[in-house]
């Protein structure tokens, strides 16, 4: 087994894209920290533009997280 080693990723809101399970919606604002009220991980073998991820691949996937907290 590997040891986790724990780091900490900021994810600004304004990086945030609209998507629906995965897939970019065109024409929707942009997203409002203040406003969101709930928040959802995914692993998708698409990328933020289109088309597959480079180097994605099937199979067993493990994410742990220790924390997440919100800033505006």
């Amino acid at each position: 087994t590997q040891e986790s080693v724990w780091q900490t990723v900021d994810l600004p809101f304004a990086n945030f894209k609209p998507n629906s399970r995965g897939r970019l919606v065109a024409g929707q604002p942009l997203l409002r920290g203040e406003r969101v009220r709930q928040l959802g991980i995914m692993v998708s073998k698409f990328s933020d533009v289109g088309g597959s991820t480079a180097g994605f691949r099937t199979g067993r996937f493990k994410l742990a997280v220790k924390w997440i907290k919100g800033f505006v």
